[in-house]
């Protein structure tokens, strides 16, 4: 295996991982729909999104380490986290307008 090819198979590795947390949330959520409330929605989605932010620093950040720098990959993750966070903020006022 080529030094190019373990990056890309660990982001697809990554994604496939996390995808599939998102699916079970969304079977649950369909197999179950009289016991679910949409607070234990929101808490099956937050774990998801716990675990999926310790597999990028677990998994990812080693490499991202080894090819970026520990500057650039420390620096990329925290713009990163801020993008999302703000974007959920955008999403949460446009919907509560």
């Amino acid at each position: 295996m080529g030094c190019q090819q373990l990056p890309q198979r660990s982001s697809t590795y990554l994604l496939v991982r996390s995808e599939t947390k998102i699916a079970a949330v969304v079977v649950v959520a369909l197999f179950f729909p009289v016991d679910l409330s949409e607070h234990l929605v929101e808490c099956m989605l937050a774990g998801v999104a716990g675990i999926m932010t310790f597999l990028v620093v677990h998994e990812m950040m080693p490499l991202a380490i080894e090819h970026a720098g520990r500057k650039g990959a420390t620096s990329s993750l925290f713009v990163g986290m801020a993008c999302m966070s703000a974007s959920l903020h955008l999403l949460n006022s446009v919907s509560a307008a």
